[in-house]
């Protein structure tokens, strides 16, 4: 009698214990990766890069994000970083934190866009696209953007957004930083028409909903009645212009 089993099953047995072998052979490999992995300077963070930054500084973004050089890769959560970066600084837009498996915490800023002056309570602030105060003008200091006013300016507290003229300054961050640098003043009387004074002496009336897609009809509006010289401009459509009487100028 046979004991020694079918040619088949001894197959099958042979090959069943081939495949274990090649199973712990890859574990062990697997384990050896990784145990080389986390004990080489690769796991680690090395080097922070900072990046996009234009007011701020990268020491500064690096500062905030709270990562100290040496920090196991798992432990740091780009979600959480970002949002550390932005709490220290209502200037920036937006962080994307991504680790490099050279060992490089990569950090890439938005900046916000200063975008108007506002006063209040004798000091003149500087406004964020979104509204925010981000600073206070120096006595001295040129200015350089339009200025918005509102009847009665509310209190402002750095860092927070300025809610009068938070649309106001949504609308002027759209436009071009050179149609901008036209304008003079954005007085916010109401929701529905906005005041504009601008640098040449012309007063506008735009539709608040419909500000900065208004504001692009100006250049050359100004251009058809500048020989008549400068007067009050509806960016109604159709547009209407009523020339200053005496030649008077813009506020």
């Amino acid at each position: 009698m046979n004991t020694g089993g079918t040619p088949g099953a001894k197959g099958k047995a042979e090959g069943g214990r081939r495949l274990r072998a090649r199973i712990l052979l890859i574990a062990f490999l697997l384990g050896s990766a990784v145990a080389l992995f986390f004990g080489s300077p690769l796991s680690r963070v090395r080097h922070i890069q900072v990046e996009g930054t234009h007011s701020l500084t990268p020491a500064e973004v690096e500062q905030a994000a709270e990562v100290p050089l040496g920090t196991w890769w798992f432990e740091v959560k780009p979600a959480d970083v970002a949002a550390r970066i932005q709490k220290a600084f209502p200037l920036v837009a937006d962080v994307r934190v991504h680790f490099s498996w050279t060992g490089s915490l990569d950090i890439s800023v938005r900046e916000k866009g200063v975008v108007a002056v506002f006063p209040s309570g004798g000091a003149w602030y500087r406004l964020l696209e979104d509204g925010t105060a981000l600073d206070v003008v120096r006595p001295g200091e040129t200015i350089g953007m339009p200025l918005i006013t509102v009847g009665a300016p509310p209190q402002v507290t750095l860092g927070k957004p300025v809610a009068p003229v938070v649309a106001a300054c949504r609308q002027l961050a759209l436009l071009s930083p050179e149609l901008r640098a036209q304008l003079a003043e954005v007085h916010v009387g109401d929701s529905t028409m906005w005041t504009v004074y601008t640098v040449d002496h012309y007063e506008l009336h735009v539709p608040a909903q419909e500000f900065a897609q208004r504001m692009q009809w100006f250049p050359q509006i100004r251009d058809q009645v500048k020989d008549r010289g400068p007067g009050e401009i509806w960016l109604t459509d159709p547009f209407r212009y009523s020339p200053f009487p005496g030649g008077k100028g813009g506020q």
